[in-house]
């Protein structure tokens, strides 16, 4: 679990809502609950898993240089 800068949370997670239009269509692709996007974007889960992360990088919404960073 990685916890991650709030407004760079935020951001990752309304890139991928944005780019699937929608939370439902973005949950089939990550087989996670729409209810669990958007509460990853709402900031109530505080940290992120470890294999989300490397899914969310494979779309390319972020680079791993952005998650070191964490901006």
């Amino acid at each position: 679990m990685f916890k991650l800068n709030k407004k760079f949370q935020k951001e990752i997670f309304l890139k991928l809502i944005l780019k699937y239009k929608g939370s439902f269509e973005a949950s089939k692709i990550l087989n996670i609950p729409a209810s669990s996007i958007r509460g990853y974007k709402n900031l109530y889960f505080k940290a992120v898993p470890q294999n989300l992360l490397n899914r969310l990088i494979k779309l390319e919404l972020f680079s791993k240089e952005d998650l070191i960073n964490n901006k």
